[in-house]
C-alpha cells in the first residue's frame, strides 16, 4: 500500500482517458448558459448572477485591481439601469450572462498580451484594461520592467515600512519618466494635475495587491 501511495509523478487521467478538460467553474458556459435558459424567477436569477460576479471580481482585485475595477463598473451600470427599470428582467439576465463570460475569458489576458500575469496586471493599470486597444508594445516594456524593479526592492513587511514604500514609490516614477509614459486621456477617478503621481499610486496599489505579503506568496517563493 505504501509503495502504491508513493507515486513517482500526477497522473492525468483524463489525458491517458483521451478525453478534453471539462470546464469546472461557476463561470462555464454550460452553467451560465442554464440560468438563462431558465423563464421562473428572473429577480432570484438576477440576484445570483450579480452574487457570481461580485464574488468573482472581489477575487479578481489581487491579481488585476484595473480588471475588477472596469468590471465592476460593467456591472453596477447593468445594475443601476435594471433599478430604474430601464431593462427588463431577461435583458439583464442576457447582460450579465455575457459579462460573466467575458470576465472568465480575461482571466487569460496576460496571454493575449504576452505577459506574465503581474506584467499584465500593471499593463492593465497604466493602459485602464481597455481591451479594445490594440496592444502597446511600449506599455508591455514598462510593466516587465516594473515587475523586475519592483520585486528587487521588497522585503519582509515591505508595505507597512514607510521608507521602503517611498523607495519603491519614487522608482516607479522614474522608469515611467525613463519611458516618457504618457497616461490614457482624461484621467479618471480625479487624478487632478499630477497625472503621474496618479499613476505611480495605482502601480504602488497594485503592487501592494499582488505582493503585501512578500515573501510569503507563490511569487515570492518562486523569485527566491
Amino acid at each position: 500500500m505504501s509503495e502504491g501511495l508513493a507515486a513517482g509523478e500526477v497522473i492525468d487521467v483524463l489525458a491517458v482517458a483521451d478525453r478534453d478538460r471539462p470546464e469546472i467553474s461557476v463561470l462555464s458556459d454550460e452553467f451560465l448558459d442554464s440560468i438563462a435558459a431558465k423563464t421562473e424567477h428572473e429577480n432570484v436569477q438576477v440576484r445570483l448572477l450579480e452574487k457570481l460576479l461580485k464574488d468573482e471580481i472581489r477575487s479578481r482585485r489581487t491579481t488585476s485591481r484595473a480588471q475588477a475595477k472596469l468590471f465592476s463598473e460593467k456591472v453596477e451600470e447593468i445594475l443601476k439601469r435594471y433599478e430604474l427599470r430601464q431593462l427588463a428582467s431577461a435583458e439583464v439576465i442576457k447582460k450579465l450572462v455575457e459579462l460573466a463570460k467575458s470576465l472568465r475569458d480575461a482571466r487569460r489576458r496576460h496571454e493575449q498580451l504576452g505577459l506574465s500575469v503581474e506584467e499584465a496586471a500593471f499593463y492593465d493599470a497604466l493602459a485602464g484594461a481597455d481591451e479594445s486597444k490594440p496592444v502597446d508594445p511600449q506599455l508591455a516594456t514598462i510593466a516587465a520592467e516594473l515587475v523586475k524593479g519592483i520585486r528587487a526592492d521588497l522585503t519582509v513587511d515591505w508595505a507597512d515600512r514607510e521608507s521602503v514604500e517611498a523607495a519603491i514609490r519614487r522608482k516607479i516614477k522614474r522608469l515611467l519618466r525613463r519611458h516618457n509614459y504618457r497616461p490614457p486621456l482624461p484621467v479618471g477617478g480625479g487624478g487632478g494635475g499630477d497625472s503621474l503621481n496618479y499613476y505611480a499610486a495605482i502601480v504602488l496599489d497594485q503592487a501592494k495587491a499582488l505582493w503585501r505579503y512578500w515573501p510569503d506568496t507563490e511569487e515570492g517563493r518562486l523569485f527566491q
